[in-house]
């Protein structure tokens, strides 16, 4: 896990400002953590054995570039803002000196707190079946550790974080987390 330098442009605190109106648009989804590796051969999600601790809460997304899927097996644009996004990101890696030859998901996810007496976690997961980088952008400082293998990322607003491998978060403790993620090679 690797924290990287948030340039803040105007480019994307105009990004951050629309996300976070009340005029962008947010679809409801069951559950957050899908097996990709199920997905890709059911398109369903898969049960997870219940340990008491982590949870599988519903959240508020939206999709600009849509995940490959055994139905669709390439990502493609879903959103008309794709390219400020796209832009974006591509000024953060820029200004961070990390290269990057594709996307294959980008997406602004928000997660409420859980009910009082809730699972305060996110089942360990990875997005894709494949070989990929994670990059996650927090809009909110709403709190909620991201934790990857021995690293743990207790993040403020406008952090950045990259990483690889299976990971899972904190749910937020009192207010909504607003975050960018992206998955890229």
């Amino acid at each position: 896990m690797k924290q990287l330098i948030n340039p803040k442009t105007d480019l994307y605190e105009k990004l951050k400002s629309y996300i976070l109106s009340h005029h962008f648009p947010w679809y409801y989804i069951d559950s957050g953590v899908v097996d990709e590796t199920q997905t890709l051969k059911t398109d369903s999600v898969v049960p997870f054995m219940d340990t008491g601790r982590y949870d599988n809460p519903p959240l508020l997304s939206h999709t600009f570039l849509s995940r490959p899927t055994s139905k669709v097996p390439y990502s493609h644009p879903t959103c008309s803002k794709l390219v400020e996004v796209d832009e974006v990101f591509k000024e953060i890696f820029s200004h961070n000196k990390v290269d990057i030859n594709c996307f294959y998901r980008i997406n602004a996810n928000l997660v409420h707190p859980p009910f009082p007496g809730g699972r305060t976690e996110t089942f360990p997961h990875v997005d894709h079946s494949f070989p990929h980088n994670n990059i996650l952008i927090y809009l909110t400082g709403a709190g909620g550790k991201t934790i990857c293998g021995k690293y743990k990322h207790d993040p403020q607003e406008d952090d950045i974080i990259t990483f690889t491998g299976k990971h899972y978060h904190e749910l937020p403790h009192k207010e909504k987390r607003v975050v960018l993620v992206a998955t890229y090679i």
